[in-house]
């Protein structure tokens, strides 16, 4: 069992749940797909359709993928962490630094 789960047992709709992943990754197909669709019909980008100047679109991109990098670096951490603990044969779940 992962520490990070919010949701030990699996079961339900909330939480990191397999049943509520794939409905995110399902939202996030029909997202892209409107936003390309949407694009083609209009002829302009998403951040134009926002009324975004180019500028604000390079900010605003730029702290999407700052903040998906912080996000990811934060997930390797806690495996990694998880990883040593289990080589070591601590268990360390509940525990909070």
């Amino acid at each position: 069992k992962s520490g990070v789960n919010v949701n030990e047992t699996g079961a339900g709709v909330f939480g990191f749940t397999a049943f509520a992943e794939q409905w995110n990754g399902r939202m996030a197909m029909l997202g892209l797909v409107a936003a390309v669709a949407q694009e083609l019909r209009t002829g302009q980008g998403v951040i134009k359709q926002l009324g975004l100047s180019d500028s604000q679109g390079y900010v605003l991109v730029f702290v999407m993928l700052g903040f998906s990098l912080f996000a990811s670096l934060g997930y390797i951490t806690v495996k990694k962490g998880e990883q040593m603990d289990a080589a070591m044969g601590k268990d360390n779940r509940g525990e909070n630094f």
